[in-house]
């Protein structure tokens, strides 16, 4: 990485699905290509529900972001996008790619008339944390609940 005078924000496209697949891959330590690819499919489709944008140095993609658009929870009133998945090149962490990732995000989602950026991590990955707490995200008021499926399949 050179700096953050190079990198540029547009929407991703289909053609960008490898690049995806491999930046994330090197991230998580394995590969979540049917996730990728099912939700870059489903954006380039859709693209009214969706906001997908990455970031480019020159021509080459070090990072992502997707986020799926919702209305109001349970019929509340108001727009909100979920931000589904994040990514930034590990070669390229650290030099402003993240921000310009949210920064993109938030340009877009305003212009789709969305209040609210809403997301969710495990609290054990603690530099995903420290990077949302960079972005402005809060500790949400509201209970998650769950429970074991009893079903057999």
């Amino acid at each position: 990485m050179t700096g953050s005078e190079n990198l540029t924000s547009r929407a991703l496209k289909s053609a960008d699905l490898n690049a995806v697949v491999d930046i994330d891959q090197r991230i998580v330590g394995y590969s979540r290509r049917g996730f990728f690819e099912k939700r870059l499919q489903a954006a380039v489709k859709s693209p009214k529900d969706y906001i997908v944008i990455g970031v480019t140095e020159e021509s080459n993609l070090v990072g992502f972001t997707f986020a799926r658009l919702h209305e109001g929870d349970f019929g509340t009133p108001g727009h909100f996008a979920a931000l589904d998945a994040i990514g930034v090149d590990p070669r390229a962490q650290a030099h402003g790619v993240g921000k310009l990732l949210m920064d993109a995000l938030e340009e877009v989602a305003k212009k789709k008339n969305v209040s609210e950026i809403r997301t969710q991590s495990d609290w054990r990955y603690h530099s995903l944390v420290k990077f949302l707490d960079a972005m402005g995200f809060e500790v949400a008021p509201v209970h998650v609940l769950e429970r074991q499926s009893t079903a057999s399949f």
